[in-house]
């Protein structure tokens, strides 16, 4: 990605989008359920659109929990409905459930944004969002062997992860006080271990089997593994508990006629172009589906994409649409902002003007103001932006980031 320092006084943050409650308007019936990145708060952004969420339930790996646990980058999902614009709607239920909670074990790769996480590579996508509980760690590039992270993204169940979001959480794990927890599809079932990604995973007879048919592991199972020992000196990861995830199978749950969207990364193209795999979900492509940003010899491994669909009888997805991500092409920009218009969403840096949208991931990492808006942002503020150049040319700003200069 390439990095332009500006130094005229500019940046033009984030548009009156804000994270702030609107005039709602007429509401659709029973909109779509939507899996995708949080971008904002003052309502839940996800996926474009303002959800408001005065009477929605919070559900946070299994446990009752609120709006405040919430936090930028976590890939979660959201039922209730929206309305006829498409940007704004109300949302009964939001759930977050974390990829990963581990111990970092390589960071070789580091340096191409690659770190190994228990045996799972896990992507470090340009958009991430990055916090630390450790002092000393202050960035990605500061990640050692042994630090305890939780990982929220997209994962192929397989191995493979690309991180939205990446929290440290202690600088090495404490046997019997932390708790890790790996998710993925078990392969090479062999006695008494198994693999998830190359991870080897230790069970024994206290290893507590929580919705598992018959109480038998078998090759092909999406479960979630939890480990309070750790990982041993055969580098293999000690069971507590294995529990089965999601009926056993990594996607989506949906009757037929569900509608669907999902935002996510491409794992598998080998049935091209009939259908592909995202994050673990079949969809499947017909000559009904639109294509918008892209076309269909763009779908790629590892390209970020967006599927709305519905579902059928088998379970698979069948797209309606399918949206490419053009901030996967964004360049970053730095400088000092120069001017805000709060009405038209556009912020101004080093003579270049921003547009921000509802996917504009906003954050801000000098004052730490949680509902972070452009009526926050004062000409002078250090930003550093990413956006990309859409069909017309305007700038689109992906991420938008006050910081200390």
């Amino acid at each position: 990605m390439k990095s332009y320092t500006l130094q005229a006084s500019a940046l033009t943050l984030m548009a009156t989008l804000t994270l702030t409650a609107c005039d709602q308007g007429p509401v659709m019936s029973g909109g779509p359920t939507s899996t995708g990145v949080i971008t904002g708060f003052g309502s839940v952004f996800v996926n474009g659109v303002e959800y408001e969420t005065t009477d929605a339930s919070f559900s946070l790996d299994g446990s009752n929990g609120s709006e405040d646990d919430l936090a930028i980058g976590m890939v979660v999902k959201v039922e209730g409905s929206v309305n006829a614009d498409g940007t704004t709607g109300n949302a009964s239920s939001i759930s977050y459930a974390d990829e990963l909670e581990g111990i970092v074990t390589d960071v070789s790769q580091l340096a191409n944004g690659t770190v190994e996480i228990m045996g799972q590579s896990v992507k470090l996508d340009p958009l991430m969002q990055f916090e630390s509980k450790v002092a000393t760690i202050v960035t990605s590039a500061d990640l050692q062997v042994n630090n305890i992270v939780e990982v929220s993204g997209f994962s192929s169940g397989d191995g493979f992860i690309v991180a939205t979001r990446l929290e440290v959480k202690k600088a090495s794990f404490t046997p019997g006080v932390d708790e890790l927890e790996v998710k993925g599809n078990i392969k090479n079932l062999n006695g008494d271990t198994f693999m998830i990604g190359s991870l080897t995973v230790l069970t024994s007879s206290s290893t507590k089997l929580d919705n598992i048919p018959n109480d038998q592991l078998a090759d092909g199972l999406y479960v979630e593994v939890k480990s309070t020992e750790g990982i041993n000196a055969s580098s293999q990861l000690v069971a507590s508990k294995v529990e089965l995830e999601n009926g056993g199978k990594k996607g989506h749950d949906g009757d037929e006629g569900d509608e669907m969207e999902i935002e996510g990364v491409v794992l598998d193209v080998s049935d091209l172009p009939n259908s592909f795999n995202l994050n673990g979900q079949k969809v499947l492509i017909s000559g009904k589906t639109e294509f918008e940003h892209g076309a269909l010899n763009q779908i790629t491994v590892q390209a970020r994409i967006k599927v709305e669909g519905e579902f059928n009888g088998n379970g698979d997805l069948v797209a309606k649409k399918i949206e490419f991500d053009e901030a996967e092409d964004s360049l970053e920009y730095k400088g000092n902002l120069e001017a805000v218009d709060t009405t038209a969403g556009t912020v101004t840096l080093g003579g270049k003007t921003f547009q921000v949208t509802n996917s504009t991931i906003l954050k801000d990492s000098r004052d730490n103001i949680r509902y972070f808006k452009l009526s926050d942002l004062a000409v002078g503020d250090y930003l550093e932006i990413h956006a990309y150049a859409d069909a017309d040319g305007n700038l689109i700003a992906s991420k938008l980031e006050r910081d200390d200069p």
